[in-house]
């Protein structure tokens, strides 16, 4: 991974509007988890060529491995609006508003569109089943004290 770290910033020293490397680079990076660098790169990307659904997609997922939710469902929103039927965004959708954000509307609203995206199939019974998980935990907290987010 090192190597191609080394690799990939060399070809961005050289060129650093490279979009390929840009992207790999971000891709590296968000494999091993190491979200505030992948979106760095994410970020540079999208600057030179905002029109990629798949990287609008990496970046949101980064986003919301940090916790910027809100940053995250926006990209993922920005993702659909250019390709209706990827499927991947509304799949994370599901993942950060329920999992993240406990927004079980926002949630099942993308489960019911991503039900009838043919790509998805395979992966909807995980992803319902963490859902459910998630509001099996959430109706077992304690909301009295808390504000009401929606």
């Amino acid at each position: 991974m090192m190597e191609e770290i080394g690799q990939l910033r060399e070809v961005l020293r050289v060129a650093p509007e490279h979009f390929d490397a840009l992207r790999r680079l971000a891709n590296v990076y968000q494999d091993a988890q190491m979200y505030p660098q992948a979106i760095e790169f994410y970020e540079k990307a999208i600057a030179i060529q905002g029109n990629d659904p798949n990287v609008l997609t990496d970046l949101g997922t980064c986003l919301g491995g940090v916790r910027r939710n809100q940053e995250a469902l926006a990209m993922f929103r920005r993702a659909q609006a250019l390709d209706p039927n990827h499927w991947q965004s509304v799949f994370n959708t599901v993942i950060i508003a329920g999992l993240n954000m406990h927004d079980f509307k926002t949630a099942d609203a993308a489960l019911k569109k991503l039900e009838g995206m043919p790509g998805a199939q395979p992966h909807l019974a995980g992803l319902r089943q963490a859902l459910e998980g998630a509001r099996a935990a959430d109706e077992g907290h304690d909301h009295s004290s808390e504000e009401n987010p929606s």
